[in-house]
């Protein structure tokens, strides 16, 4: 279970972990008594500076894309106006790139089809989805493909 926090310029996921038990009959760990029963939290700090185009609402995922259809390959290319740059190679007629963008980022991600929706910028280049997923898992999968670095 994750639960996040943010403030003006960062967003700090907190990640509950629990610490690992030990069967009946076992001696335990040297651990205060205390902290056996505690959780222990783990944060993870998401810098807006280097993500600026993550957000969260309702607890889904906003990301802000900045589409370039007719592209030779479908892939990530960078920032761009604070947007995750991304070549589609679908070109923009009739919600081809759209298409395309939805069903790059579900395989990127890993999620299916229908967790990935466009929000804002049907007929536009910046364009921004909503991932039925929390911002930690967005952020794992992008970091896993190279954004960011």
């Amino acid at each position: 279970m994750a639960s996040y926090r943010q403030s003006r310029n960062n967003i700090v996921l907190i990640k509950e972990c629990q610490y690992n038990r030990t069967p009946p009959g076992e001696h335990a760990p040297a651990l205060p008594a205390v902290l056996n029963r505690m959780p222990r939290l783990e944060r993870m700090h998401v810098d807006r500076k280097l993500f600026p185009f993550l957000s969260e609402k309702d607890g889904d995922t906003l990301l802000a894309i900045y589409a370039q259809p007719k592209a030779a390959r479908s892939e990530f290319a960078g920032l761009f106006q604070e947007r995750l740059k991304l070549r589609v190679c679908s070109p923009p007629v009739e919600g081809a790139a759209n298409r395309e963008c939805i069903s790059f980022l579900a395989g990127i991600l890993g999620i299916a089809k229908s967790e990935v929706t466009l929000a804002r910028g049907g007929q536009s280049r910046q364009k921004t989805f909503r991932i039925a997923r929390p911002m930690g898992f967005v952020l794992e999968k992008l970091k896993a493909v190279g954004v960011g670095d």
